[in-house]
């Protein structure tokens, strides 16, 4: 038995808003995933949890989940469900450019394959590929990942 799936399910059955934001406009799909939570995530999402709620700066789960390599499998996820993986925050970046910047080779690979545009500029006309040099993440792997994507 887990405490934590029970407390959940039994809260969303008492009414409780799924998709409520806290202050900064994140919602308990977004904390399982960035707690790397990921039967929670399951659970919130078959209970009708939304995965593209943007929070004050615009960024979605996904974004946070880029962030992290071990949450690679959340992000995985998240885009199988069709989480938008084009979506940008407030400055355009999208969670290719947090993923590149963060040297997340697996997520990049993911929002690649999920749809995710490799040349998207953000609000300074920086690419995936250059948050990636900026950042200092421009190992080989990272650099033909984001470099040789070929849209299919």
């Amino acid at each position: 038995m887990n405490v934590c799936i029970d407390v959940v399910e039994y809260l969303v059955s008492a009414a409780c808003d799924i998709n409520a934001r806290s202050n900064s406009g994140r919602t308990a799909l977004w904390k399982a995933a960035q707690s790397g939570r990921r039967e929670i995530v399951h659970l919130l999402y078959a209970l009708g949890a939304s995965l593209d709620v943007h929070s004050q700066v615009g960024e979605t789960a996904l974004f946070e989940c880029t962030r992290r390599p071990e949450l690679t499998e959340i992000v995985a996820d998240l885009l199988l469900w069709d989480a938008d993986a084009k979506t940008t925050d407030i400055e355009r970046n999208t969670a290719l450019h947090v993923a590149a910047a963060a040297g997340n080779v697996a997520a990049a690979e993911c929002l690649l394959a999920a749809g995710a545009d490799v040349n998207a500029a953000n609000e300074y006309g920086n690419s995936a590929l250059h948050n990636a040099v900026v950042h200092g993440q421009v190992h080989e792997r990272s650099f033909c990942t984001i470099c040789s994507y070929v849209p299919r």
